[in-house]
């Protein structure tokens, strides 16, 4: 079956997108938050670089190992850039890692 998006996998932790504190961040790594078009909810996806993801767009995004999709979209909230600029939505608390594969 194929699947249109971006393929994430969830990490099964929590880091904190502001500071970057949490298993798996390392330098190089581009963080998005994301919110789940119709949720309040927010999750991190994170890219070694640049993922091309614009504030505000949309991504279709789809479990990389089980298939189904991450809701009807998710939208980029905040971006938190390799060189340390944030953009948007960046909280400073813990929120579920996904990573791109």
């Amino acid at each position: 079956m194929a699947y249109n998006g971006t393929a994430l996998l969830p990490a099964g932790v929590h880091v904190n997108p502001a500071t970057r504190e949490g298993e798996y961040m390392e330098a190089g790594q581009t963080l998005y938050v994301l919110q789940r078009l119709g949720s309040s909810g927010l999750t991190v996806a994170s890219s070694f670089g640049d993922a091309g993801w614009a504030l505000g767009s949309v991504q279709e995004c789809y479990h990389d190992q089980e298939g189904y999709q991450f809701g009807t979209g998710q939208r980029v909230v905040g971006i938190h850039h390799v060189n340390g600029a944030i953009e948007g939505n960046v909280p400073s608390r813990k929120l579920p890692l996904r990573v791109f594969k």
